[in-house]
């Protein structure tokens, strides 16, 4: 790079070409790529955050639509659905042929497979994955022709991302329940 070098003589001013940088040039290019490298390596913690913020959520929202269906394929291929209590309920039990399968909405809530004297036994399958967490589990029996039952259900990540508050999902629906 060529530098200007100011002299001085008798009729004023003049600028003559020497090699090399001066200090000053030498810090204003440091300044420039200092900045340049600070902006950048914002840049990618910002798209780093957003990217598991948005990985966080789709984990969420999978785990939210596979947990819908497969409790409105329970109810609706139920033969008889037993509900403990009347109203909002913790745990409720279904039954196609002799088999029945239990659900538990606990703090942890399980389906769990042994299902004797109408009492759900310990043991069992999570209903998601162990990045979400179930935070709100009710059923609600509602009798009319032909009865329906409303699932809601309250999930959120596990392992919020950073800064994440769109990690909780809220789903609720309801399934007509043709063969109880």
């Amino acid at each position: 790079m060529k530098s200007f070098k100011v002299l001085k003589n008798k009729k004023g001013f003049i600028l003559s070409q020497s090699k090399g940088m001066t200090i000053v040039e030498l810090l204003v290019a440091m300044t420039i790529f200092v900045i340049v490298i600070t902006l950048a390596i914002g840049g990618f913690v910002a798209i780093s955050r957003l990217s598991s913020q948005a990985y966080t959520m789709t984990n969420v929202q999978q785990n939210g639509r596979t947990l819908i269906e497969q409790l409105t394929r329970l109810s609706r291929s139920a033969e008889e659905i037993y509900i403990p209590d009347s109203g909002t309920l913790q745990s409720i039990a279904f039954r196609n042929g002799n088999d029945w399968v239990c659900l538990k909405a606990t703090d942890n809530p399980t389906i769990v497979k042994k299902y004797t004297d109408k009492v759900c036994t310990i043991g069992g399958f999570s209903l998601t994955s162990p990045e979400v967490k179930i935070n709100r589990m009710t059923f609600v029996r509602k009798e009319g022709i032909p009865p329906y039952l409303e699932i809601w259900i309250i999930l959120e990540s596990a392992t919020p991302a950073l800064g994440s508050s769109y990690d909780t999902i809220d789903l609720k629906t309801t399934v007509v329940l043709e063969g109880t």
